[in-house]
């Protein structure tokens, strides 16, 4: 259960559930454009046709609900996991903790296919900084 903190101005990083969620907006397939790596070359910049560098925004297909990027370009870090431990958590709450374990979901511009499914999870701590790294923010509402 993700738990709104009432001293944050409703801006966060997704959880795993959430940002998954809305990357398969509804599909099941291992990109939300079908199942290979075509469907991906339609929806995201991966090792395959990114040129080894990230693109702007909105140049591939978006999801049925109009997101774009969620497959490639650069990986997005998630929610900070509870305790460190490794699974799809559905706490939002950071603790401050700069060096918990991030998960990276949708995959980067210099990673495979594979890496840049709907479902394909990478990590690294809090602290790693890269240049295809980067995230996406959930605005919560009353």
């Amino acid at each position: 259960v993700v738990q709104r903190d009432p001293d944050a101005d409703g801006f966060r990083l997704p959880t795993e559930a959430e940002w998954e969620y809305a990357c398969r907006a509804g599909s099941t397939t291992a990109y939300y454009t079908g199942g290979n790596q075509a469907a991906l070359a339609a929806a995201g910049w991966y090792l395959g046709n990114s040129g080894n560098r990230s693109h702007p925004v909105g140049r591939k297909k978006p999801n049925r609900w109009g997101l774009y990027d969620m497959h490639g370009n650069v990986s997005e870090w998630c929610a900070a996991r509870p305790g460190g431990a490794r699974g799809n958590s559905t706490s939002a709450r950071l603790d401050g903790e700069e060096k918990a374990l991030r998960d990276l979901r949708g995959g980067s511009w210099g990673l495979s296919a594979a890496e840049c499914r709907s479902a394909s999870r990478l990590s690294n701590a809090g602290t790693f900084r890269y240049f295809d790294l980067g995230f996406r923010v959930v605005c919560e509402v009353d």
